[in-house]
């Protein structure tokens, strides 16, 4: 009786304490400056981008050759940091949406730690989940990738001839586009400063 109650307490002790060890996300920067810390075979949660230059390549060291594995490349959005040393399986739905990729894209990696090609301290990845960006990081991304066109005002130009005291209006008009009224050629442009 006493060693059943002594297994009960182990598994609710056990129970508990992963259920405290909420995983903590990690970045490309922590992974390159101290993968080594990590537990092998914990499970590690990393929220980086996806390079998709050199993107997905056959793993080819003596640990995973032959073994179905590819290695890629993720960057820390925040810092630059590239961490080389992420594995998945070529047959996993990870391999194959990563293959798809056209662009970089930011992910939330799952997986474990364990050891790459090379016997190298690396992540395993067995799952991928989208990331919502915040506001400020969808604006940054925005302003990156897409130019802002600053349209020019359009104008209005107000015609009088003094002799007769007809008014022409013309609307909608943009700078340097040539308007033709009553035999004349009309061009609104910016005045150039001096010297130039």
């Amino acid at each position: 009786m006493k060693r059943i109650v002594l297994v009960i307490a182990i598994l609710i002790a056990g129970l508990v304490q992963s259920g405290w060890a909420q995983k903590k996300v990690l970045t490309a920067a922590y992974l390159r400056a101290s993968v080594g810390a990590l537990d092998e075979r914990s499970s590690v949660v990393v929220r980086a981008e996806y390079l998709v230059s050199p993107g997905m390549v056959a793993a080819e060291g003596r640990g995973l050759r032959n073994k179905g594995f590819s290695r890629f490349s993720i960057r820390d959005p925040e810092t630059g940091a590239v961490f080389d040393s992420m594995y998945c399986k070529q047959e996993s739905d990870v391999f194959w949406r990563l293959l798809k990729s056209k662009t970089d894209a930011l992910l939330v990696f799952r997986g474990e730690k364990s050891r790459g090609e090379d016997r190298e301290d690396a992540i395993m990845v067995d799952r991928l989940e989208n990331v919502l960006l915040s506001p400020s990081e969808v604006a940054a991304r925005v302003a990156k990738e897409e130019p802002v066109e600053v349209k020019q005002p359009q104008l209005r130009v107000t015609l009088v001839d003094e002799e007769t005291g007809v008014r022409t209006v013309l609307t909608h008009i943009e700078r340097g586009t040539p308007v033709r009224v009553d035999g004349l050629m009309i061009v609104v442009e910016d005045e150039t400063p001096p010297g130039n």
